[in-house]
């Protein structure tokens, strides 16, 4: 008969291994929620001064919530080494994002991002010494396929703009791997408010450089704030999926992003999925489903709970 502390440790286990794809689904809603509501407020306003005032929002956000929950004095980790370098790729990916987006279709964009989940699994390998089992990578390259089904990508639009898109998905895996090096001290609000400010550094300068200036009405103003909030919110929860989460069953679970994405389209923008891309959602969920039900380490949790 088990005691209840060996109870309590197994349940505590569990919700630890749930804890990181938990994290991974709000992060990627989180996102295209970010983008969704963005979208809904660019028209006339250049791109960058879009990003940069959702910045501000997203900065505000951040130094709200640092100091409600009273992190106040973690604020000196934002100049952590790795928290620095973790921020800078984040940067360097939302730049290289943005110019692929102005210059490819939307769903060439969108599938070639999908190798990230790839590079994070092999940069896990190399950094870290973690074993890759032949499921994850199966249903890494099932997810992935779920993914490029729900863009469809065609051939037009491709160029050498393609490699910006190559860079984003490249430089987001070495960030999240980088991220798994940030000191545990460090709270994750931190984390995610420097990334908040640096890509606000990064798109304001970029606005100021090659754009007019354009004064937002206050629909847009209202809309950006909310971006703003999702995208900080975003920023933490991949942050804590990848810090908490094993990576193998943490990554795959990034092709959600497509997901949300058609769901989005659909009810804000009323573009309906053809049956190519629903079946291509229907493969991403059951691979995401897959890979925290088959995964060996949440099989003996659930053991160890039942017993």
């Amino acid at each position: 008969m088990r005691s209840k502390k060996t109870t309590g440790e197994s349940l505590s286990a569990l919700d630890r291994f749930y804890a990181g794809p938990l994290a991974m689904v709000g992060a990627t809603g989180c996102y295209v929620a970010s983008d969704t509501t963005m979208k809904l407020a660019t028209a006339g306003l250049p791109l960058y001064e879009t990003l940069a005032l959702r910045g501000v929002f997203a900065t505000a956000c951040g130094v709200l919530l640092v100091f409600v929950t009273g992190q106040v004095r973690a604020i000196p980790g934002l100049i952590d080494r790795w928290v620095l370098t973790r921020n800078a790729l984040e940067l360097a990916a939302v730049i290289c994002y943005i110019d692929a987006l102005v210059n490819l279709p939307i769903a060439n964009v969108i599938a070639i991002l999908q190798i990230t989940p790839l590079v994070v699994l092999l940069g896990a390998r190399i950094a870290f010494k973690e074993r890759l089992g032949a499921a994850p990578m199966v249903c890494i390259l099932l997810g992935f396929t779920g993914a490029v089904m729900i863009a469809h990508p065609t051939g037009e639009g491709l160029s050498s703009y393609a490699l910006l898109a190559i860079g984003t998905a490249f430089l987001g895996g070495v960030r999240d791997i980088v991220g798994r090096m940030v000191p545990v001290r460090i709270a994750g609000l931190v984390v995610a408010l420097g990334a908040s400010i640096i890509v606000l550094i990064g798109t304001a300068a970029m606005h100021l450089i090659i754009e007019r200036t354009v004064v937002p009405s206050l629909k847009q103003v209202s809309l950006l704030s909310g971006s703003g909030f999702f995208l900080f919110s975003g920023h933490y929860l991949l942050y804590s999926a990848y810090k908490s989460g094993p990576i193998a069953v943490v990554a795959p679970l990034y092709y959600l992003v497509a997901l949300w994405a058609i769901f989005a389209g659909a009810l804000f923008f009323r573009t309906v999925p053809d049956a190519l891309a629903i079946a291509g959602m229907v493969l991403v969920v059951l691979t995401g489903a897959a890979i925290i039900v088959f995964d060996p380490k949440h099989k003996g949790k659930r053991s160890a709970r039942v017993d």
